[in-house]
């Protein structure tokens, strides 16, 4: 995959996942809060956007994570294996 769609799926995820907050927010408030824009101002007020952009961005790393796994997958092997023998070491 190359650098540029490996880019776009990671800010698609960012998005995704913070519309996911805020309609999850949205639903929560919809028997509370009366009227159109109360639900979205008391998301402002409350400082929830805080929170949805913690989870698009914990989403986002897990993204380009798994991204960089892959890429690396047989340097991570080798890296892995070489710190186990070096464990089994220090613990002989």
């Amino acid at each position: 995959m190359n650098k540029i769609k490996k880019i776009v799926v990671i800010v698609i995820i960012f998005i995704l996942v913070f519309m996911l907050h805020l309609l999850y927010f949205k639903l929560k408030l919809a028997k509370e809060a009366c009227g159109i824009i109360a639900w979205f101002q008391e998301y402002i007020k409350g400082q929830e956007y805080f929170l949805g952009l913690s989870y698009a961005l914990s989403f986002e790393f897990i993204v380009f994570a798994f991204f960089k796994f892959k890429e690396n997958r047989n340097n991570a092997l080798k890296v892995a294996m070489g710190g186990s023998l070096f464990a089994i070491m220090l613990w002989v």
